[in-house]
């Protein structure tokens, strides 16, 4: 698990359609966005590397050997895995996950 920083990778506010530049062609990616409440809190299995670009607030994301905070126009890379995801931030998070598609036949 790994934190970003959005500007590194383009100048500009992080939203759904510059995000989605990032991850071409479309046909190969999943994209999932999403927003939770303050407060919530689940267990995050991932069967496949994910990037998750945070948009707005603050969440923890946990694993057996690190524990990470991430914020509004960060990035947090995971490999597959067991986390635990907590909204820690005074406001809802909102975020959008990424996750690469299997080659079609």
């Amino acid at each position: 698990m790994k934190k970003r920083l959005w500007n590194a990778l383009l100048e500009g506010d992080v939203s759904i359609d510059a995000i989605k530049t990032l991850h071409t062609p479309a046909m190969n990616f999943k994209l999932s966005p999403n927003s939770y409440e303050q407060g919530v809190r689940f267990p995050w299995v991932l069967s496949v590397p994910a990037t998750v670009y945070i948009l707005e607030g603050e969440c923890t994301c946990r694993s057996v050997d690190a524990e990470l905070i991430v914020r509004g126009s960060e990035i947090l890379d995971a490999e597959p895995g067991r986390y635990e995801f907590e909204v820690t931030g005074g406001t809802k998070v909102k975020l959008v996950t990424v996750y690469s598609l299997p080659p079609r036949a």
